[in-house]
């Protein structure tokens, strides 16, 4: 019951601040609080939350859309949309509602598979066409432009990888990191299996020259991506990313968004601990720092409290 509460206070937090959100998207905007309010009504089987959550979607789906992005724009809400008709939440037809914006969408993305740096800003893209490649087998051009996302996203991390020990090399490494780690995350969302191995021996290479820091969901997302296509040799590098990388967790460093991938992750890595109840202590030390007190928590998809509110009720959410 105590939970249940709780859960009850972060809706109302959130229906209390719908006012404040104007914009239509999942990370930002109305989709990504119906995402998470459909999810906590099933929870809770509270009809009136419910009432909220289609209200919200109702309003992403109507205003005029011209961002055609995965996390503020047509692809995101086209996202949550398929979402809610696969999960049950709502009974619809994906083309009946979403046909129009569908191949607008598409249209518009087959015009940046030449332009490297739109590409770059499409790539949790492959979210949405890999959901809707689901339903819509007999498009074609979506494996396509799949396959031109990554190709292109290989390109671009191969330049940075060949370029990595220059002394004068000026780009953000941070951000080419975190490039690749969700590269690595949507191989394994997407199943594209004709990806780069010369870019995981580029990596690797730079990793045991010490050119790069231990990254615990580098080494998760490795591990799953060598198991799953039979890739040897590299059991060394991922074990020393897992290992590693989790011992150099900073937890006060991380947004609330990484804290629950984690969490998400350490569910899945269970042979790195000793036992469970070393596990369930980690999981509860994260969970306890994920909201702290006396701080402004957004209401929005991307790092607040509808997240937070999504992954508390089903824990098997994708963490997108």
């Amino acid at each position: 019951m105590e939970q249940k509460i709780d859960i009850s206070k972060l809706v109302d937090q959130i229906l209390s601040n719908i006012g404040s959100i104007s914009s239509s998207g999942l990370y930002t905007g109305k989709a990504g609080l119906s995402l998470a309010l459909f999810e906590a009504s099933r929870y809770l089987n509270d009809e009136n939350i419910e009432n909220e959550a289609f209200k919200l979607l109702q309003e992403s789906l109507v205003v005029e859309n011209h961002d055609f992005s995965f996390e503020n724009g047509l692809s995101g809400i086209g996202y949550v949309l398929l979402y809610l008709i696969e999960n049950k939440f709502i009974d619809a037809d994906f083309d009946e509602i979403f046909g129009k914006q569908y191949e607008q969408v598409m249209k518009e993305i087959i015009t940046i598979r030449n332009n490297p740096e739109r590409l770059l800003g499409s790539l949790k893209i492959i979210y949405f066409l890999s959901i809707v490649r689901e339903i819509n087998v007999k498009d074609k051009r979506i494996n396509e432009i799949i396959k031109a996302i990554f190709e292109g996203i290989e390109l671009y991390l191969s330049m940075q990888f060949f370029d990595w020990s220059d002394i004068y090399y000026v780009n953000n490494k941070t951000y080419v990191l975190e490039i690749y780690e969700t590269y690595l995350k949507l191989l394994l969302y997407s199943d594209y299996s004709d990806f780069s191995k010369l870019l995981l021996r580029d990596y690797t290479e730079l990793y045991c020259k010490n050119k790069i820091l231990s990254s615990y969901p580098v080494g998760h997302y490795l591990k799953r991506l060598t198991t799953q296509y039979g890739i040897p040799n590299y059991k060394d590098v991922i074990e020393s990313n897992i290992n590693n990388g989790f011992k150099d967790l900073s937890l006060s460093e991380l947004i609330l968004k990484e804290k629950i991938e984690i969490i998400c992750l350490i569910h899945e890595d269970s042979n790195i601990f000793n036992d469970s109840e070393q596990k369930e202590l980690i999981i509860k030390n994260i969970s306890i720092r994920m909201m702290p007190d006396g701080q402004d928590i957004p209401i929005e998809y991307q790092n607040g409290l509808a997240r937070y509110l999504a992954f508390y009720v089903n824990r098997n959410i994708p963490q997108l």
